[in-house]
């Protein structure tokens, strides 16, 4: 506020978790007044303003050109608090359909893998004890190729909803693995991870990487 000649001001703009410092130019402190920021009838933010040393309260000129300047930035604040609520929505969405995908994929592959590969198993363990040539064996022999193709079927799902390292030994390992996979004669790679092993990340943050 150095054209007004005053000590310090601050602007906070409103958010879901409260109020946030969007901008401050000097020291504001006790004694600073407050002036809301609206736009369209909603509060949105305010401009928090410190008088001149030795002047308990802005005198009126002070006042008129900050409520003026409050006018003429709250559209630019309202868009810029606008732009940020949803880039945070958007995060959260993104946190939130990575978290369901890695627990779906841990219920397929732990769950519905293992029961469908044993169902199988009892279904080649009755088939052994029949007539090859017969009608029951042949039958059984059919389900069990059926349950075979599901199985290949849930493991191309569970696949694509994250990369199947990660599933199998976690972001450390499968980091390891990658690099040993790119690790050759022409280029060398080493990983380094601080800490070793890494601590359990956002299903999101992990695919990512």
């Amino acid at each position: 506020m150095g054209n007004l000649g005053l000590p310090g001001a601050r602007v906070t703009v409103a958010t879901r978790g409260g109020p946030r410092e969007l901008a401050a130019l000097g020291e504001t402190g006790p004694g600073a007044e407050v002036f809301p920021i609206t736009f369209e009838g909603a509060e949105i933010g305010e401009l928090h303003a410190r008088p001149r040393s030795g002047q308990p309260l802005l005198d009126r000129q002070d006042r008129v050109v900050l409520r003026f300047l409050v006018d003429e930035s709250a559209p630019a604040i309202a868009s810029l608090r606008l732009t940020e609520e949803l880039q945070s929505s958007r995060k959260q969405l993104v946190l939130a359909r990575e978290e369901e995908r890695k627990r779906l994929r841990h219920d397929l592959h732990d769950g519905l893998g293992p029961a469908l590969s044993g169902l199988r198993l009892q279904i080649d363990t009755a088939r052994s004890g029949l007539p090859p040539e017969g009608a029951v064996a042949a039958s059984l022999r059919t389900a069990s190729l059926g349950i075979g193709n599901a199985i290949d079927e849930l493991r191309r799902i569970t696949d694509g909803l994250a990369p199947a390292d990660l599933g199998r030994v976690g972001l450390t390992g499968a980091l390891r693995e990658l690099a040993g996979r790119m690790d050759g004669r022409r280029v060398q790679v080493t990983i380094e991870l601080a800490p070793d092993p890494l601590p359990p990340l956002p299903a999101a943050v992990e695919v990512a990487a």
